[in-house]
């Protein structure tokens, strides 16, 4: 049954296509504890693409109020860095526009931006202090399993282009396996707030830090699978 339920998967599970930001319902995280920023549930089965290259690029988010200087400069509490991550290691909004900062200065960990009294700055950064990020899938009963796991800092300060980080999925074949009504979600423990996305004017409608990154090769099936969801989730249930 085992043999014959892995070569069906195979067979079906073959269109080729990759997770963004915009594919997850996302939330803020916590700072100082582990926090779940984005989820994903599942329509039809899917297999993560082992050893494809992924970039969970996650952001710090700090908001200031302006007192009217022109440029103003703030401080940025967690050693703002720049990412090989992402092309923007900063992303900033005042009220609901974004903006180009004045300078930003990774040395004395400021970012100069023109304001006006009162205005809110919202700024979405790459982070050098470390952090935890993880994969994990979670079947409806709550069995899951962790499938990636790595430092927000380590991420941000390695080079991309030469160094990817691939997802090493070995332990099964089910492992990479996600089924129909499971969630992909992702976990982050960071001594910041990190967001994917904040009301920063306040006139109800998200500005996004675009340059946070959830790229995630996967492949896709077309419809569900009879027996998948068990034997997958006692695959996860003994990893």
């Amino acid at each position: 049954m085992s043999e014959e339920l892995r070569q069906t998967v195979a067979g079906e599970v073959q269109h080729r296509d990759t997770f963004s930001v915009a594919d997850f319902e996302t939330s803020p995280g916590s700072n100082g504890s582990r926090t779940k920023i984005a989820e994903y549930q599942t329509d039809r089965p899917l297999a993560l693409r082992n050893g494809a290259p992924v970039t969970p690029a996650i952001m710090a988010y700090e908001e200031f109020t302006a007192d009217g200087a022109s440029p103003e400069t703030f401080d940025l509490s967690h050693n703002p860095v720049e990412s090989g991550a992402t092309s923007d290691n900063v992303v900033v909004y005042v009220n609901d526009s974004e903006v180009q900062p004045d300078s930003v200065d990774y040395e004395a960990d400021t970012i100069s931006v023109d304001t006006t009294a009162d205005d809110t700055v919202g700024v979405f950064y790459a982070s050098g202090r470390q952090a935890r990020v993880e994969i994990q899938k979670t079947a409806p009963n709550g069995t899951h399993e962790t499938l990636w796991s790595g430092d927000v800092k380590l991420i941000h300060l390695r080079n991309h282009a030469k160094d990817p980080i691939t997802l090493e999925l070995t332990a099964s074949f089910w492992e990479s396996i996600i089924p129909t009504d499971w969630k992909l979600e992702i976990f982050v423990n960071a001594p910041y707030i990190a967001r994917f996305a904040k009301d920063v004017g306040g006139d109800g409608t998200e500005e996004r830090a675009t340059n946070a990154l959830l790229s995630i090769p996967y492949l896709g099936g077309t419809g569900e699978i009879e027996g998948l969801r068990r034997k997958v989730r006692i695959d996860a249930a003994e990893a």
